[in-house]
Order: C-alpha cells, then structure tokens, then sequence
C-alpha cells in the first residue's frame, strides 16, 4: 500500500463528499450564483499566498533533498500557475483590490492555514503530507467535471486550472515523494501523515461549504 492509497482510504467519505457538494455540482452545471464563486476566489487568494510561505518553509526544514528540490521548483511553479489563473479571474471579474481589502480572510482557510503550519511541529514530512488533498482533489474533481465541462466561462477557466499538463506532472511527483516518504517512514510518522491529509480533507470540504454560505467569523454571509 502507498501513502495516497492508505490516506485516500483512511478519509474515503469526506473526500467523496466534496465531489457532490452543492457548491462543486453547481459550478459544473452552470448554475452556480457568481457572489459565492466570487467569494471563494478572494479567500482562495489568502490560502494561496499562505501556501507560498508553507513551501519556503518545508524546503528551508526538510533534510530530505527531493522533496527540497520539489519544493523550490515544482511546488513555486504549482502556486504560481493557480495564483495567474486566479488573477486572470480576479480581472475578467472585475473583484479590484478596495474590494479585496474589504473581505478578511474567513474561519476556514485561517484554520486549513494553522493545521498545516501546525505539522512542522512533528516534521516537514508529516507538513508535506497535509499539502496533498488540495493538489489532488482539485485534479480528480477537475477530471471529473472536464468529462462535459461547464456552461458558464469562468467556471470552466477554473475546471482548466485543475487539469493542465503541467499541474498533472506536479501533483503525480507530489504523489511519488510522499510515497517514498511513506515507506521510509516510521510507524508513528506514518500515521501522523495520514492523520495530517485527513484534516485537510475535510478542511477542503469545508472550504466549499464556507464559499457556498459565505460565512465570515461567527456569520453566515458577508454583504
């Protein structure tokens, strides 16, 4: 067993749960109200550039020298290559930056952010590990809805974003390091590695339910 097959198992339920959230089946109908897809952009923004700092992190930490390299190459290349759809998003949207200064980064990404930074306590490998569900999800989801697309144009921009050749590269020698890792791993790490990709999985689950709701700290819309 590797480490995506055993941490796939392990959360099963909550990652099938975000392939039939009302936000995800409405963005692939079309249907979807542009304000909430339009919110989940601007707290997308703040995870993203958290990310960024994530990475430097684990590479600068890290003792193993592939995941080092990966991270100051392919993972720069991952974050970069969401955040220049993102903001080709941002401008077809017209979402300018006094509205970005008016919407604070939410709950749930403020938490996603903390669990992950949360995991360099036990090891940059485990901190690795709770990277995964995002990189992934967002590709099998983007395979998934790619099959007919969407009918409404930002929509299929961001189902494109999940699937290019280059993501599909990243994300599979994301797949492969951590496999590797896996192995040599002892068992106290290894589950501390699948404990980590849980909660991110269900951390994107939620993700999607606070875009949908549009919850700020403690309420339900933001207006």
């Amino acid at each position: 067993m590797t480490f995506t097959s055993d941490a796939k198992e392990k959360s099963a339920m909550i990652w099938q749960k975000s392939f039939t959230h009302p936000f995800i089946r409405e963005l692939h109908q079309g249907t979807l109200p542009e304000e909430k897809f339009r919110y989940y952009l601007l707290q997308d923004r703040y995870y993203l550039l958290q990310l960024q700092e994530l990475y430097r992190q684990i590479a600068e930490k890290t003792e193993h020298a592939k995941i080092r390299l990966f991270f100051e190459q392919g993972g720069k290349r991952l974050v970069a290559g969401e955040q220049a759809i993102r903001a080709t998003l941002f401008q077809e949207m017209g979402i300018a930056d006094d509205e970005i200064r008016q919407v604070p980064m939410a709950e749930v990404p403020y938490h996603y952010v903390s669990h992950m930074y949360r995991q360099l306590i036990y090891s940059p490998t485990v901190a690795f590990a709770s990277l995964l569900p995002c990189a992934l999800l967002y590709q099998e989801i983007g395979l998934t809805l790619s099959q007919t697309g969407s009918p409404h144009p930002h929509y299929q921009t961001w189902i494109d974003t999940c699937t290019t050749e280059e993501s599909m590269a990243i994300v599979s020698e994301f797949q492969q390091l951590l496999n590797e890792c896996y192995e040599q791993a002892s068992t106290a790490e290894q589950q501390q590695m699948l404990e980590a990709f849980h909660i991110s999985t269900y951390m994107e689950y939620a993700f999607w339910e606070m875009a949908y709701q549009r919850k700020m700290w403690g309420e339900d819309t933001y207006a």
